[in-house]
């Protein structure tokens, strides 16, 4: 949390107002003006919220004094404001796209436009509140949650090239151009799992979401996502991927009807679909191909290659892709000397499930391991360890499947070879796309949970000081803590996960 405060005196603020009725116009928006119906201790606190805001966007130390921005629209503003307080600014911006307005009985709401809005999202900044207080000064202080802190610092350079995959939609895209996901979720007893699924999917940026769950889930997820298409138990429907496993009741699902939806449709298999799905290749029922992504934590990697292995003991993933070496044996690499030896298990755990389903595999742990259906490894960072916590992996797996829905139907938009259902560019690019939309997942995961998980103290020794700002980053903003989540904050930090993560990758 950063905060920054501003106080001015009054009779200056009018005396400045006075002399210049012009200003008032260049600094306030028709709506601050009506809301304030011309008060000037009222506008003053809004000045006092425009001034507190730059600080909380880092800007009080570094920009001349008072500017009130911009050519044309604010310049001169400086020298008419200049002596107002100690007041930040940044060339370029606008005081009105800094917007203050409150209404009867209401707290008063800050609203952020233009640049100004574009600045904060590229700081990861969010959740504004603003208190106002007047009397013979006028005094307001601001807060946002976010910030650049230690998740900014966590992308990295190969994030530049996954974030080219967070599309933004052109001019004349709709819904079914964003791409369409199915999710097959939830049940009687885990009812949660189908709603975090449906939410990391909802900050995705596909177009359509279809459901397919009991109808208790269903409620609940229409309760709080009332822009989901729920299907009942009918697969009927185009998609451009699906979702299939979080909270599924496994023992009551139609695994032969599932079957067929799986061989010819991108796919994230997560949770109480691994297990089975493994069986039905086993079995020679089922074929997955490098357009399919398997999740496992280690105890889902552990069981599904305990399941090829024919055993039924507690052994871990790493003893029983040994026993499997025979089969599949793909090296450790560059990687034998840099891990630990559970991390080293984990990569050849998600190796040899792999070779052995033909699918992409992310392995889930503190180090997220992504193998392709070739075997290539990917090591992601270190993510924070809050994110252990339930419901965290639906999450994930709904915003995987969303992200691949929305980058398969982009490639099968750009043409070549789509038939009457939409399929043969479909399952050619997500077989391209699986092991690097499921690097982006997992890596805007993490970011989420990360900035769901930070709060920015302020150092002991300036919380005295008469105007403390704790906005300039965290050398100066104070320690960063971390602190518990669930899974509903990460899939809430999502969207500015998104925007940190693309501006970013970008510099």
């Amino acid at each position: 949390m950063y905060s920054g405060i501003d106080v001015v005196d009054i009779e200056r603020f009018s005396d400045r107002i006075e002399a210049n009725a012009a200003l008032m116009q260049r600094l306030f928006s028709a709506d601050e003006l009506n809301s304030c119906k011309g008060a000037l201790p009222s506008l003053a606190a809004r000045f006092c919220a425009k001034e507190a805001a730059l600080k909380v966007l880092g800007q009080a130390d570094v920009i001349a004094r008072a500017a009130c921005f911009g050519s044309g629209d604010g310049a001169g503003c400086a020298a008419e404001v200049s002596g107002l307080d100690d007041g930040a600014g940044v060339a370029g911006l606008n005081f009105r796209d800094i917007e203050v307005t409150s209404r009867p009985g209401q707290a008063p709401q800050m609203r952020l436009h233009g640049q100004v809005a574009a600045w904060a999202r590229r700081l990861g900044l969010h959740s504004w509140r603003v208190s106002l207080a007047h009397d013979k000064v006028a005094m307001a202080q601001v807060w946002a949650s976010g910030g650049p802190t230690e998740a900014s610092r966590k992308v990295s350079s190969h994030d530049a090239t996954l974030a080219r995959y967070l599309l933004k939609p052109e001019a004349d895209s709709h819904k079914y151009s964003r791409g369409v996901v199915r999710i097959i979720a939830g049940s009687q007893r885990f009812p949660g799992a189908g709603l975090l699924c449906v939410a990391g999917a909802s900050h995705s940026g596909v177009g359509m979401i279809r459901l397919n769950a009991p109808e208790r889930v269903e409620n609940l997820v229409l309760a709080a996502h009332p822009q989901i298409v729920p299907d009942g138990p009918a697969l009927t429907g185009t998609c451009d991927a699906l979702v299939l496993g979080p909270g599924l009741d496994a023992q009551k699902a139609d695994w032969e009807a599932l079957a067929q939806l799986l061989e010819n449709t991108p796919a994230v298999i997560d949770a109480s679909a691994l297990e089975p799905v493994c069986a039905l290749i086993k079995e020679g029922k089922l074929r997955l191909h490098a357009h399919h992504i398997l999740t496992p934590h280690e105890g889902e990697l552990a069981r599904c290659l305990n399941l090829f292995a024919g055993t039924n003991t507690d052994k871990t993933a790493g003893e029983i892709a040994r026993k499997l070496a025979d089969k599949a044996d793909k090296p450790l690499g560059k990687f034998a000397a840099e891990t630990s030896p559970a991390l080293q298990r984990r990569i050849q755990g998600a190796q040899q499930l792999a070779a052995l389903t033909g699918a992409c595999v992310l392995a889930k742990g503190n180090r997220t391991v992504v193998v392709d259906a070739e075997a290539q490894v990917y090591l992601l960072p270190a993510a924070t360890p809050w994110l252990a916590t339930a419901g965290s992996g639906d999450v994930l797996a709904g915003l995987m499947g969303g992200l691949l829905a929305l980058n398969v139907r982009a490639g099968a938009g750009s043409g070549g070879g789509v038939d009457a259902q939409g399929r043969g560019a479909t399952v050619a690019s997500a077989a391209a796309l699986a092991p690097e939309i499921a690097q982006l997942a997992a890596r805007l995961h993490a970011l989420a949970g990360q900035l769901a998980a930070e709060t920015t103290s302020p150092k002991a020794a300036e919380a005295t000081a008469p105007k403390t700002t704790y906005a300039t980053g965290p050398k100066s903003a104070g320690v960063v803590v971390t602190h518990p989540i669930t899974a509903q904050e990460i899939a809430a930090a999502i969207p500015n996960a998104w925007a940190l993560y693309a501006s970013a990758a970008a510099n």
